[in-house]
């Protein structure tokens, strides 16, 4: 289905869109290789413990290094700013570690990248920052 980009969704895929016209179906083949990765993390999981799982989780991080914007949804729907840096590491139950600040975020909505925030100025001209620039769809509010 056709989906909307957001600053959440940049864009999206599936399988088929990298599989060339007329190959074979490698769905059976995703299949049984996410199974035997389930089977074997379970049973990493039962004899080691979470830790092997989290370092291997860490070491394919596509966050770590990387600048973010983090927001939180509240009950209006509107989005509100829990912070901005970059990704130093994540902690043991996932949490976000950033570089300018001494807490982890430990929830709320990732976006790549920085993203100015500009809530009043955006809303008192229409829809547009001060650089008159469209603000993406769910754009964080300080």
């Amino acid at each position: 289905p056709e989906v909307e980009p957001t600053p959440f969704v940049p864009e999206v895929a599936s399988l088929r869109d990298f599989l060339h016209p007329g190959g074979p179906d490698l769905q059976g083949a995703v299949f049984h290789s996410l199974l035997r990765s389930l089977d074997r993390n379970y049973h990493t999981l039962l004899a080691e413990g979470a830790a092997p799982l989290l370092e291997r989780y860490r070491d394919h991080s596509m966050v770590i290094g990387e600048e973010v914007t983090v927001c939180t949804e509240a009950s209006d729907h509107s989005l509100r700013l829990v912070g901005q840096g970059r990704v130093v590491g994540l902690g043991g139950n996932l949490e976000l570690i950033l570089d300018n600040r001494s807490a982890p975020i430990t929830g709320g909505r990732l976006i790549m990248g920085n993203v100015e925030i500009e809530q009043e100025r955006w809303a008192s001209e229409g829809g547009e920052t001060a650089h008159n620039h469209p603000v993406p769809e769910g754009f964080c509010h300080a």
